[in-house]
């Protein structure tokens, strides 16, 4: 049996039971890794707000960031490329009258500048990938409107950590918008899922 999970058959063993999976559908998973790797079951812990084991879970609400920055179709994309990499925002938000409109993330702006399939195949001359560089210029001239992806995915403020992980390695996100109702309440990050089953399985131990 194949299993995808990003750890080796070794590191599976080695770090069985960090991982934290209630019992309403996602304890399959820890059969999954038991069969392919051969060693024990990923084991559920109690948090420290006191749940019995057969309310062990942790929910979005609880590590998502509540009051996320935001931008609008209007913006110019220098504002966000300067919070990018100021301040390490691989995505942010669009909002338009209080709702979520898109997300424009670093990939988009990058993605102007890449050379086309057809470009990088056509074997009669190298794209001039140094020119392309300083396309750079004129892209955070435009606005957000130009470059964001408006379909927006997002989860629920209520929804499982780890089902949120799986939708976010899924599409390759690294941040993706909670939404609740229509509205914006947050962003998810995979460094806050990380640092929380980190926090719920190690830190008392090495502290």
């Amino acid at each position: 049996m194949h299993y995808s999970g990003a750890l080796s058959s070794g590191d599976a063993c080695r770090h069985e039971g960090l991982m934290v999976i209630d019992l309403q559908g996602w304890k399959r998973v820890g059969n999954q890794i038991e069969n392919a790797y051969r060693c024990n079951p990923v084991k559920t812990i109690k948090f420290k707000n006191n749940r019995t084991d057969e309310e062990c879970y942790m929910l979005v609400s609880e590590i998502m960031t509540r009051t996320p920055k935001t931008v609008t179709p209007e913006t110019k994309l220098l504002e966000v490329v300067s919070l990018m990499c100021l301040f390490r925002y691989s995505g942010l938000p669009v909002m338009e009258n209080d709702k979520l409109v898109g997300i424009i993330a670093e990939k988009d702006v990058l993605h102007r500048m890449f050379p086309t399939l057809e470009e990088v195949m056509d074997g009669m001359s190298a794209p001039d990938y140094d020119s392309m560089m300083l396309q750079y210029k004129e892209v955070v001239n435009l606005k957000v409107a130009d470059l964001m992806t408006p379909s927006v995915i997002t989860v629920s403020p209520d929804m499982h950590i780890l089902r949120a992980a799986t939708i976010m390695v899924r599409h390759k996100f690294r941040r993706i918008p909670v939404g609740d109702g229509g509205r914006l309440v947050g962003m998810l990050s995979l460094g806050d899922i990380h640092k929380a089953i980190f926090q719920a399985n190690l830190a008392e131990s090495i502290s």
